[in-house]
């Protein structure tokens, strides 16, 4: 949730051992990327300050790590987006008052200008936010945007720009250097969300067809595994064995293996029905932060895998 696992560039790289096809051959703690074995880049989050309260109403919507490894969340119905501060836990208000708003959905980091991307409805609005809650519009696409991740640089040539997936199954890329909108893929169905892997490969959850599907820069579709019940939230494990799914159809968390495509269930969660992405990200430890829903208002839980 880039949206999912999270790349800021505030881990070195280390052991560059080939790893050719990416194999299982990397020594614990790296991962295999473009066939050498490197540390991977991200954020470890502090679970014995979950679960935290986050905001009221309805609990759809996604969340990040920011520039600094705290926790960015959409809010939803609610006109703003919230930080749960990564050494205190205390929740307090990022950013709001976007105009136009109905919704906000997606949402990413990018480390190489700093900002925080956020999809916002209706016209599917793209806005950058700056440290300090500052934002302006980056781009509309004209359709609902259920979900953004930020592409890899090998994602070429759409790499490094915030991709998005629309409710009526295509994928674009928008260039936050100058608003471009390019589509590139359509899928079929309904997207809900999107997620890169360590490794470049982009999958997106089908939430119409109940499917993960793979998504080439060239436009490239295919099934990765079916059988869900109302998939809208995907993350993968920073060790890219598995994508840690979010079904709102069962109320469940399952793990999907990589590769395989084999189902498990981790974990019977509380999560907001309905096509909207349903909020799933990991850290670097392996905890899988989701938002889910108590007393009435959005909360964001753990589980570990």
């Amino acid at each position: 949730k880039v949206r999912r696992f999270f790349s800021s560039g505030r881990s070195t790289t280390s052991g560059h051992i080939s790893c050719g096809a990416c194999g299982n051959v990397c020594a614990a703690g790296k991962v295999c990327t473009a066939g050498v074995c490197t540390a991977p880049l991200g954020c470890t989050f502090n679970t014995a300050l979950l679960p935290q309260t986050v905001h009221p109403s309805n609990y759809f919507g996604d969340l990040t790590f920011d520039g600094s490894c705290n926790l960015i969340v959409t809010g939803g119905f609610n006109n703003a987006l919230y930080k749960i501060d990564k050494t205190t836990g205390n929740v307090s208000t990022f950013a709001q008052g976007f105009p136009n708003f109905s919704a906000s959905n997606g949402i990413t980091y990018r480390s190489s200008d700093g900002f925080v991307y956020v999809s916002l409805e209706p016209n599917g609005q793209v806005y950058k936010v700056d440290s300090n809650g500052v934002f302006s519009l980056v781009a509309s696409t004209g359709m609902t945007i259920n979900a953004i991740a930020l592409s890899p640089a090998s994602f070429a040539p759409y790499g490094n720009q915030v991709i998005v997936a629309h409710q009526d199954g295509t994928v674009a890329a928008v260039d936050p250097a100058n608003g471009a909108v390019s589509s590139f893929a359509s899928t079929g169905g309904s997207l809900s969300d999107l997620t890169f892997a360590p490794n470049g490969v982009l999958y997106v959850a089908n939430y119409a067809n109940n499917a993960i599907q793979t998504v080439s820069a060239a436009g490239s579709v295919q099934t990765f595994a079916s059988g869900f019940s109302g998939v809208d939230g995907i993350a993968v494990h920073p060790d890219g064995t598995r994508i840690l799914a979010a079904c709102s159809g069962n109320g469940t968390i399952q793990s999907v293996s990589i590769p395989g495509g084999a189902l498990s269930l981790l974990k019977n969660v509380t999560l907001d029905g309905g096509y909207y992405v349903s909020g799933i990200l990991t850290d670097l430890s392996g905890n899988v932060l989701y938002k889910t829903s108590a007393n009435g208002s959005a909360v964001i839980d753990f589980v570990k895998p």
